[in-house]
């Protein structure tokens, strides 16, 4: 993918094709390439729904905030939401009921790829390992915390295991 000028204040995007399928291009306005302040288009477009997203915050590939009540959802300045992470304020209870709470993340706070977070206050300087669920299990995350799971011991085998001397 090449870029180059696009005019004032644009990039020009060029996605190449294979041999005889036609080049495609896209005029990203330059305010919109990644910087030291996020993602900026991504955060204007979870802006415009309704989420309420800090200065400088970084929302990784695949990441899913909720489109259902997406003014529900708080992220505060310099955090950074890992990829694959899945950020709910609903949750469905059968029958055409749905429940809703607020997501709210505090500042710089680091959240780990395919972390689950549903109705929860996570507090500042907060991490979540890679992977963890978080709520429905803790309502709130202290600041300061690390959260994530301690995976069990690992024990080879008898059979792998060296035989110590004097043993036949």
């Amino acid at each position: 993918m090449g870029s180059s000028p696009g005019g004032a204040g644009f990039h020009q995007l060029e996605a190449h094709q294979p041999a005889g399928v036609a080049t495609r291009s896209l005029a990203v306005p330059d305010r919109d390439l990644p910087s030291d302040e996020g993602t900026p288009l991504k955060n204007r477009l979870y802006r415009w729904m309704g989420c309420n997203i800090g200065r400088n915050v970084e929302i990784m590939q695949m990441a899913w905030l909720d489109h259902f009540r997406p003014e529900l959802i708080s992220i505060g300045d310099n955090t950074l939401i890992g990829a694959f992470t899945h950020i709910t304020v609903h949750g469905y209870e059968g029958s055409g009921r749905f429940r809703y709470g607020l997501v709210e993340i505090g500042a710089n706070c680091t959240i780990g790829a395919g972390t689950g977070i549903g109705p929860i206050r996570i507090e500042d300087n907060v991490r979540t390992l890679p992977g963890t669920t978080v709520s429905p299990y803790l309502a709130r995350i202290r600041a300061g915390s690390v959260v994530g799971f301690s995976p069990p011991a690992v024990q080879a085998p008898a059979r792998d295991l060296p035989q110590e001397q004097g043993e036949s």
